[in-house]
Parts: C-alpha cells; sequence; structure tokens
C-alpha cells in the first residue's frame, strides 16, 4: 500500500513537469497517493481495529462512505479525462475493485453472518486479505506502467528539444 502512494505521488510530480500544470485535476495523482498512504497507515497502526475494538461502531460503516467516494472519483477520473494507456486505466478500476471487494464486502459479510465458526473465520480472513493483496498488486503493477509511459514521454519531449550539435566536417 505504502509502494502504490509513493509511486503515485511520482506520478503526480513527472505529470506536472510534463503539462497538466493548469488542469484541475492535476492533484489526482497527489490524492490517490494520500489515500494510499493512509491506507498503508491503517494497516500498519491497526487503525480499523482499534476502532471496532473502542467503540461499538464498526470500521466497515464509517470507511465505507470515503471508499465510495474515492472509488468514484477515481472512476470518473480514468474513464472520463485520463487519456494515456486504456489497458494501465482498466487494471487500476480492476485492482481498486478487487481491493474493495477484499476490504469491504468480506467484511460486511461477515458481520451479516456473525458468529462464524472457527474454520469459517479462517477462510474469510484469507479471502479478505487475499483480495487486499491481489488487488494492491495490480494497482502497483498499473501505476509503475503509468510511470514507465509517463517516463517515455518525458525522454521523448526532452530529446526533441535538445538540438545535436553540428559537426563541423565530415563524420
Amino acid at each position: 500500500l505504502f509502494s502504490v502512494s509513493v509511486n503515485s505521488l511520482l506520478v503526480y510530480f513527472l505529470r506536472n513537469t510534463i503539462a497538466y500544470r493548469d488542469h484541475v485535476w492535476r492533484y489526482f495523482w497527489f490524492f490517490f497517493a494520500v489515500v494510499y498512504c493512509f491506507l498503508s497507515l491503517d494497516e500498519a497502526a491497526c487503525l480499523h481495529e482499534i476502532i471496532d475494538q473502542s467503540t461499538s461502531l464498526k470500521w466497515v460503516f464509517l470507511y465505507a462512505p470515503f471508499f465510495g467516494i474515492f472509488f468514484l472519483v477515481c472512476s470518473y477520473y480514468l474513464l472520463v479525462l485520463y487519456k494515456g494507456d486504456k489497458k494501465i486505466r482498466n487494471s487500476i478500476l480492476g485492482g481498486l475493485t478487487i481491493y474493495v471487494f477484499g476490504a469491504l464486502v468480506s467484511e460486511f459479510i461477515s458481520y451479516l453472518l456473525y458468529p462464524l465458526p472457527a474454520c469459517y473465520q479462517q477462510v474469510e480472513f484469507v479471502l479478505e486479505e487475499g483480495f487486499e493483496l491481489v488487488g494492491t498488486i495490480i494497482v502497483l503493477v498499473s501505476i509503475l506502467q503509468e510511470l514507465n509511459r509517463l517516463y517515455a514521454l518525458q525522454l521523448l519531449r526532452t530529446s526533441t528539444h535538445t538540438k545535436l550539435p553540428e559537426s563541423g566536417g565530415k563524420s
């Protein structure tokens, strides 16, 4: 999750050096990086478990509206505004969908069917964490591909702006 955040931040900086400086959606990748940084912090510090233990409100019901807004913003940006590779766009959306499915849907099922027998709790835990990891890996690979694409554009842009020195004699 943290590597997705760091690489999204790199995408943000690289996109802003190439273009999009005056576009209102230029902050999308920064916003994306901040959300994934929070998710990383949440996993590392077990914040959602602390919320479950310290309040009567389950973390799923607290996080679900934010996940929904985040997913809608990402979907709008990637489907409507993003002009890059469609495979990258679809992979990011697919990875987000898999992650949200693992994080929220598995938790909702376990809360609705609570208390689950111990063997089913273990299966639910493995499925939940598995979906989260697979979704995160898909998003990470997609963002690394976007970084590669942007870096290639940056190289192309700088190579067309630099003039080659004229040779004084025969080569």
